[in-house]
């Protein structure tokens, strides 16, 4: 994880989501296979959520990817990612 960026990336069956943070530009998104699911910006601390749905085994499902932790300049955050309300594995790449 990074001063400015950081990036966690999570795989499930056999599709890829990735959550990005970047301070430069004040925002994070979540991408499933390369495409935006949800993306916001922030004000002061670089925590939120976000939501959004996609097509999975033909069926809409829900996503949330959480930013927990401290301010974006502590490297101290987390991200916790959910498919239709089940926790899936995530780690840090940047």
């Amino acid at each position: 994880m990074g001063i400015l960026n950081s990036r966690w990336e999570a795989d499930y069956e056999g599709h890829h989501f990735t959550v990005t943070r970047t301070e430069l530009t004040r925002g994070f998104k979540l991408e499933y296979d390369g495409r935006v699911v949800d993306k916001k910006s922030w004000s002061l601390v670089g925590v939120g959520e976000l939501e959004g749905k996609i097509e999975h085994e033909g069926r809409s499902v829900t996503v949330r990817a959480s930013l927990i932790g401290r301010l974006p300049l502590s490297n101290e955050q987390e991200c916790f990612i959910q498919v239709d309300g089940k926790d899936i594995a995530v780690r840090t790449t940047e």
